[in-house]
């Protein structure tokens, strides 16, 4: 993982930017562009839709950023064929590596002593480790990250 995108996690997180929208922030950065609305749409999913129960942030906001990369966005377009495997490799990376904290939830992740927030001191790592996999999995089925879809 490059020193670049550790210290732009540490900044993301002291903006005040939750996981959710820190994943989606990181594939927009490579595609050298802003998408606030993209950033808005992942906040209504931090801390695993609002409760520590859901989905951790981290795993939403990789699988919305691969949707960037390869989902239908309007009706003259088609999703890429390998959407579905994507994000399902990347969910089942996401199951095995956070299995030692009993879970996908962001309770279980934080051991639920976020408090409503994200816990950086916890997420950054994961953080980093999810970004570097995302990317992975991009280019094992073939999607360049850095190209604009429909566009």
């Amino acid at each position: 993982m490059s020193d670049d995108a550790f210290g732009r996690v540490l900044a993301l997180g002291a903006s005040g930017y939750c996981c959710t929208q820190i994943m989606v922030m990181l594939l927009l950065d490579v595609q050298g562009r802003e998408a606030p609305d993209a950033v808005r749409a992942a906040g209504g999913l931090c801390r695993g839709f609002g409760l520590s129960e859901g989905a951790c942030g981290i795993l939403l906001g990789g699988c919305m950023a691969m949707g960037l990369c390869a989902a239908k966005g309007h009706d003259g377009e088609d999703a890429h064929e390998a959407l579905e495997g994507m994000t399902t490799e990347f969910a089942e990376w996401f199951r095995e590596r956070t299995a030692a904290s009993g879970g996908i939830s962001c309770g279980a992740i934080l051991g639920d002593t976020g408090g409503g927030r994200p816990d950086f001191g916890k997420c950054h790592g994961l953080l980093l480790e999810a970004h570097a996999k995302m990317f992975e999995v991009l280019a094992a089925y073939g999607v360049d990250p850095t190209l604009v879809r429909g566009e």
